[in-house]
């Protein structure tokens, strides 16, 4: 497996133990968006989206886009490495409201 591969085995395995939590794999088969995040979520009936990099990797400018347009309709989305970056996310999605980029700020996302 690749080290983005084992991250996400890990994250999937994490989102499987929480409650009130739906989470698909997103795989554009060239008919899609480009740039969707890997992971769409639905936490506590908040919109989440994360796109999972093995550590250090970075976004594509496709990717990036993406996670700003969702941010900005209202949704949480970020780019995590790890099950820690993952429960910062879905903690932050839990205890901020969303209607403003600045709150989403406090937490680094």
């Amino acid at each position: 497996m690749t080290p983005e591969s084992l991250v996400k085995r890990d994250i999937v395995a994490y989102l499987d133990t929480l409650e009130e939590c739906w989470h698909i794999a997103f795989h554009n088969m060239g008919y899609g968006k480009r740039g969707v995040p890997d992971r769409l979520i639905c936490y506590c009936g908040r919109f989440v989206a994360l796109e999972i990099k093995a550590p250090g990797g970075k976004a594509t400018a496709w990717q990036e886009r993406a996670i700003k347009e969702i941010n900005e309709a209202g949704g949480m989305a970020a780019v995590v490495s790890s099950v820690e970056e993952t429960m910062r996310v879905i903690h932050a999605v839990t205890v901020l409201p969303w209607s403003t980029v600045s709150n989403r700020r406090l937490f680094g996302l």
